[in-house]
């Protein structure tokens, strides 16, 4: 397991579980890829723009990004979202905990 990665109590992956809550659901799938991890560090002094931050699935991807830039330890760098935010309450309860 990599350094900084949260490990749930239903382990690494879905197959070990039988159940899930949405939240465990979203901090699954929005954990940073070593891919993931590699962009941010490559592009360190450069401005990220999120197109679309608050779909369906774009909103994994962008905890993913958010999660990626902690790890990395490239948080409090520029990120534009751009989204309709159509349920702007429900993005600014999951995202608050990155406002750095």
């Amino acid at each position: 397991m990599r350094k900084g990665v949260i490990r749930m109590p239903w382990g690494e992956s879905l197959k070990e579980i039988n159940s899930a809550s949405i939240d465990d659901l979203h901090e699954y799938f929005s954990r940073p890829a070593d891919k993931v991890l590699d962009l941010v560090r490559q592009r360190k002094d450069k401005p990220i723009v999120i197109y679309g931050a608050t779909g369906k699935w774009m909103s994994d991807l962008t905890e993913m990004l958010f999660r990626a830039m902690r790890e990395t330890g490239a948080s409090g760098r520029n990120v534009h979202i751009v989204s309709r935010f159509s349920r702007k309450s429900d993005f600014d309860k999951r995202f608050s905990k990155y406002q750095d």
